[in-house]
Parts: structure tokens; C-alpha cells; sequence
């Protein structure tokens, strides 16, 4: 099937879309973790705007609650409807929840991939991928060719991190690719919004909420959207 998005384009340079250098090295699951270098070049398909400059990250569990589910949506919406751009990650659950709030109120989308461009996975999210082309833009670093594996999906969020002006973490499974995130942007001095579910306290072996998966002192607990709107506007 062909890939339903805009042309790919290579970015050099693409320092200026990252807001922060990040630690060589920091902090994760009580372990160092050394972070890879920024890219030297991007591949982008879409466009990126003066607006885009300053993202909301909204990241979080793939197996996601209903209630987190809605939580990213209406915060995506919300987000679009303050005139913010919002950046992700496409994957399912968490992720495709906060694209599809951001581009439900005709928002600004920005999708970081953890493979090339034409090879966009999951490939039930084709059809957001081409949206998100047509308004915001898909980033990745891995040229053509460049198979998936599981690492790929850490070095993504670090470019998130890097872009964000603020993260936000819906829901986390300990020990994840979101959860190492978090970490990260707490080394690099990203402010961290943690949503924090009362009427679901129930913890698996798949997930728990974010707000018992990471230390105190790393996060700030959200319990609305609209406090989430109100800490990233002030």
C-alpha cells in the first residue's frame, strides 16, 4: 500500500526545533542511562510553523483506561482550542488519543516516529499519519530502510523531551518507554504533569497509574484538563 502522507524532506541542522540540550547521561529505574545525541538531520513530511516551536507533549501507556483515553483527547482538544501545538508519538492508546482530541478541534499535530517515514506503524494510525501530514508535520531521524526494533521507541522520546515545553504523562507501566521519559525530562529540567485517576486505583502487572509509578519529587499530580490548561498557559 502507499504511504498516504506528503513527500518526505530532510531537515539539517534541526537544532532549532529543540528547546533544551539534553544530559549526556541520567537517571532511570535506578540505573544510568547515557542518552544519544540530538540528530544532525530529520526527515519531516508536512510543515513546521513558528507556533509549532513550543509543543505540549502529551505521551503515555499504550493500554490505557477509558478514563485515560479521555483524558488525552479532551486535553488534545484543549490544547488546539488554546491555539498550542501538541507533539506525540502515533502510537496506539495514550499517543492516538491526544493526536486525534488536537485534530478534532483543527489543532496543530506534530508526530515523532520510531521508524522512517514510510514505514509508519502501528498501520491502523495510516490515516491520522496522512492528517497530521496535511496539518502539522511527521518527524523521524531513521532514514529509509531502517527496520524497527525496541530501542528506537526510547531514542524517539528523548526528541520529544528535547522539543517539549512541557510533558505531560497520561498514564505509565513501570519500567516503559514513557516512564524512562519522564525520568529523562526530569534530568533536563522539562515541567512534568502527571494525570492522577481517583476513580481508578486498581494496579496490574501491565500498568499502574503514573502517579504511583514515578517519585514525588519528579512530578506535579493533575487531576483535570483544566488544570493541565491552566499550568501550561502560565
Amino acid at each position: 500500500m502507499e504511504n498516504p502522507i506528503r513527500p518526505p524532506e530532510q531537515i539539517l541542522n534541526p537544532q532549532t526545533l529543540f528547546l533544551r540540550n539534553l544530559p549526556a547521561s541520567y537517571r532511570a529505574d535506578g540505573r544510568t542511562v547515557r542518552a544519544k545525541p540530538l540528530p544532525d538531520r530529520l526527515f519531516i513530511s508536512g510543515e513546521l510553523l513558528e507556533n509549532d516551536m513550543h509543543p505540549v507533549a502529551i505521551i503515555g501507556s499504550r493500554d490505557v483506561t477509558i478514563e485515560g483515553r479521555n483524558f488525552a483527547f479532551q486535553l488534545g482538544a484543549g490544547l488546539a482550542l488554546q491555539g498550542r501545538t501538541v507533539v506525540s508519538g502515533l502510537a496506539l492508546g495514550s499517543d492516538t488519543a491526544a493526536l486525534q482530541g488536537t485534530l478534532s478541534k483543527a489543532g496543530r499535530a506534530i508526530a515523532v516516529l520510531p521508524g522512517p517515514l514510510d514505514d509508519i506503524r502501528p498501520k491502523t494510525n495510516l490515516s491520522t499519519a496522512r492528517v497530521i501530514s496535511q496539518m502539522g508535520a511527521l518527524l523521524s531521524e531513521y532514514p529509509s530502510g531502517t527496520p524497527y526494533h525496541k530501542r528506537l521507541y526510547i531514542e524517539r522520546n528523548r526528541l520529544i523531551v528535547a522539543m517539549c515545553s512541557h510533558l505531560v504523562i497520561v498514564e505509565a507501566k513501570k519500567g516503559g518507554g514513557t516512564h524512562q521519559a519522564a525520568q529523562l525530562a526530569y534530568a533536563a529540567g522539562v515541567p512534568v504533569s502527571v494525570f492522577y485517576n481517583e476513580d481508578n486505583q486498581t494496579e496490574t502487572a501491565y500498568l499502574q497509574q503514573a502517579a504511583r509509578v514515578l517519585d514525588s519529587n519528579m512530578l506535579s499530580p493533575v487531576y483535570s484538563v483544566t488544570e493541565v490548561l491552566h499550568a501550561v498557559s502560565t
